[in-house]
């Protein structure tokens, strides 16, 4: 971070330095014709009277709750006119004022008065401004003395205002309690007609007729609705032909036993009777077959059983038909008998639910007005009781009054009185330069900070490696241009002490170093016109000299730079190989060697527009790998990146790719994003090459692999010395490649 910061002061001081400067002049310019503006300070003291020991420290709680309050009566239009009248009667200080109306004096003195609560405090801080010392004095001693008579005449005035009020409201409350316990003379007169006074208790007769009526009403109502849910069931057992046993079970209950066994013909007393045997002989033939599992059939308690089940069954033979029998034998005729029944049943208990209803409707009628006078009696005792407790209240407080009638809540004493300004606090030189200074900077700073933002280029090493996270391998200076020279002129020789020379030994050092087993290395840039075929051929050159098998195959089979650079236009090569079916002798028929770098050059061949389908053909592969397997490092020359898919097809191939970059000519935008497709493709990066850098930029490549002094090729004052060796030269196509 800080050192990001130091290189950009370093690249953009003259913008900062331009900013700070008009920041302090406005400054000084401000400070020599800005007004003095004097200030006067007070502060006051708002404190409670004595406080009584029973009241338990409640009167400083309610001091802390309106101090608020006290605060802002400071600004308050009454204690500002006063302040104002004040100031007129004095001399010195009245003439500053004539150039205003009177009426805009309060207005005036609103406007540089400051008053402030401090904290947790009962303290009041105020501050008046003016251009003069004496009139600032003079107006908050004015203010103080009209805020001080304000508090005084007011709490004594507001005491004699209460008194009346609380006055006038306890005479309104007496009237009311006497109205009310008139009212209530007069319930409790009634009520005690009826008996019901001195009993809160007791339950008035006519509520427990209510209560009886309802009682009669709903087991009426009941009844009925039982009785009408049977009839629907008889009719729908009639229609489907059931029997009708069951029912009479559910049925006699509801019309009456009696009733119907007569109905039937049948005796009470007698099927009575027959029931009971029933039920013995169900209990007998049940305890005969759960001994009959362990006795036999001659033991005497299975013998008693069996003769008591004969005597039960003849008893019923002779007793006759029962209700369920005569239902099983003949449905017919005692289906409309028991809906006969059901009807007769249900218009007596119709007629009967209806004379209940009407009698239930007059007594709750009758108890309803009972009902009212008795809540209208409590009613009234409610509200004469909150009446009682209103009027002890205002009495307790008019007494309260009278005692405190002649003294105000608080004490208000000066603390610090207003003291005569002698030195103007606006404006201040110790504060104004500083932070002038201070803002200079920051604007500055954020001034050169957006400047370089919108120069988009790379600026610094760091930079390069920061935004693109890729080391930068090498810094390459501006090659001499000739036109007729040739790859022969090309030496980059273990005796060149040329500055070039260096940076080629320090790009092949850091290879080295980087990716100790590359076999092979592609070479892009992010757009043409970059160098990347100058730098390709270069770098060979340098690598033949350590003693080292470079072969350089020209993949750039839509604009072969490097086979027009070396002068190997129509020969057989990338494309011919690619196209048909070759075989390692193939291979080596179509490279062709370099006498001068001593390097090996397979030409790209004819032109095509097919190059990306050439290069992903298994032909392609299997050049790779006879190339890695007789030469020590195989240089692959690629198109730029922006121009077509090649160089992501060929770094798929490759052991690594390089990437040579023009900071004077490509945008960081461009470069980035020629990056991040190489990285999306899964290409793997081994770093940046920084070419055509100069010192004339301004800029900080020359302090990393460019411009090295070591002392020797270089006079003793740092100018270089002349060699027999040419300098590395930049070839032709470096300006289209």
């Amino acid at each position: 971070m800080a050192a990001g910061l130091v290189r950009l002061l370093r690249r953009r001081w003259v913008i900062v330095l331009a900013v700070v400067a008009v920041a302090v002049v406005a400054a000084a310019v401000h400070y020599g014709t800005a007004p003095r503006i004097y200030e006067s300070r007070a502060t006051v003291l708002v404190s409670p009277r004595g406080t009584d020991a029973g009241e338990g420290g409640s009167r400083p709680a309610r001091l802390a709750d309106v101090m608020p309050t006290y605060v802002k009566l400071f600004a308050s239009r009454v204690v500002l006119a006063r302040a104002a009248q004040s100031l007129a009667k004095t001399p010195h200080v009245g003439k500053d004022w004539k150039k205003h109306p009177s009426h805009e004096w309060p207005e005036k003195i609103k406007e540089q008065l400051t008053a402030r609560g401090v904290r947790r405090t009962h303290l009041i801080e105020l501050s008046y401004r003016s251009r003069s010392p004496r009139a600032a004095h003079a107006t908050l001693e004015a203010l103080i003395g009209s805020y001080l008579d304000f508090i005084d005449r007011h709490h004594r005035g507001m005491a004699v205002e209460v008194a009346a009020l609380l006055d006038r409201e306890r005479q309104d409350v007496r009237r009311q309690i006497e109205s009310k316990q008139q009212q209530l003379r007069t319930i409790r007169q009634r009520l005690s007609a009826l008996g019901l006074m001195g009993r809160p208790d007791a339950v008035h007769p006519m509520v427990a007729r209510v209560m009886a009526v309802n009682e009669a009403l709903i087991e009426t109502r009941s009844r009925r609705l039982e009785l009408e849910a049977q009839r629907t069931a008889l009719d729908q057992a009639l229609r489907e032909g059931r029997d009708l046993g069951p029912l009479l079970l559910k049925i006699e209950p509801l019309v009456g036993r009696e009733l119907l066994l007569s109905a039937l013909g049948l005796d009470a007393h007698s099927s009575e009777s027959s029931r009971e045997v029933q039920q013995k002989l169900l209990a007998a033939r049940a305890e005969l077959k759960s001994v009959s599992d362990y006795l036999g059939p001659a033991h005497p308690r299975v013998r008693q059983l069996q003769q008591r089940i004969a005597e039960q069954q003849r008893f019923l033979a002779q007793a006759g038909p029962t209700a369920a029998s005569l239902a099983a034998r003949d449905p017919a005729k005692l289906g409309p008998l028991l809906s006969s029944l059901l009807a007769e049943r249900l218009v007596s208990l119709n007629v009967q639910e209806q004379k209940l209803s009407e009698a239930y409707q007059v007594a709750e009628q009758e108890a309803a007005r009972l009902q009212d006078q008795w809540g209208e009696l409590q009613l009234v005792q409610h509200d004469l009781d909150l009446l009682r407790n209103l009027h002890d209240t205002l009495v307790n407080r008019l007494a309260q009054l009278d005692l405190t009638r002649e003294q105000a809540d608080v004490r208000m004493a000066v603390v610090n009185p207003p003291a005569l300004p002698l030195r103007p606090v606006s404006p201040r030189a110790a504060s104004l330069f500083p932070m002038a200074l201070c803002a200079g900077l920051i604007v500055g700073l954020l001034a050169a900070y957006a400047a370089d933002l919108l120069d988009d280029r790379f600026r610094s090493p760091d930079q390069i490696e920061q935004q693109l996270g890729l080391p930068l391998l090498a810094v390459i200076g501006q090659l001499e241009t000739i036109p007729e020279a040739g790859v022969d002129r090309i030496a980059v020789g273990r005796r060149n002490a040329s500055r070039d020379a260096e940076s080629f030994r320090t790009l092949r050092t850091t290879l080295h170093f980087t990716a100790k087993d590359l076999k092979s290395l592609a070479v892009t840039s992010p757009e043409p016109g970059d160098g990347k075929t100058t730098v390709l051929i270069h770098l060979a050159s340098s690598l033949a000299h350590t003693g080292q098998r470079i072969l350089v195959i020209d993949a750039d089979m839509r604009k072969p730079a490097m086979t027009r650079v070396c002068q190997l236009r129509g020969r057989r090569g990338l494309v011919e190989l690619l196209s048909g079916d070759s075989d390692p002798t193939a291979f080596r028929e179509a490279v062709c060697r370099l006498e001068s770098l001593d390097v090996d050059v397979l030409p790209s061949g004819r032109k095509t527009c097919e190059a990306a389908e050439l290069l992903q053909t298994e032909s392609f592969v299997r050049l790779l790998a006879w190339a890695e397997s007789q030469y020590d490092l195989v240089l692959v020359d690629c198109p730029p990146v922006a121009a077509a898919s090649d160089a992501a097809i060929v770094g798929h191939r490759v052991d690594g790719t390089m990437v040579v970059v023009q900071p004077g000519k490509n945008k960081r935008r461009l470069v980035t994003r020629a990056i991040q497709r190489l990285r999306s493709l899964n290409v793997p990066l081994v770093g940046v090459v920084a070419n055509r850098v100069t010192r004339a930029s301004g800029d900080e490549y020359g302090e990393y692999g460019y411009g090295y002094g070591y002392g020797y090729g270089y006079g003793a004052d740092g100018e270089e010395e002349e060699s027999s060796t040419p300098r590395i030269l930049q070839l032709p196509e470096n300006r289209a490649a």
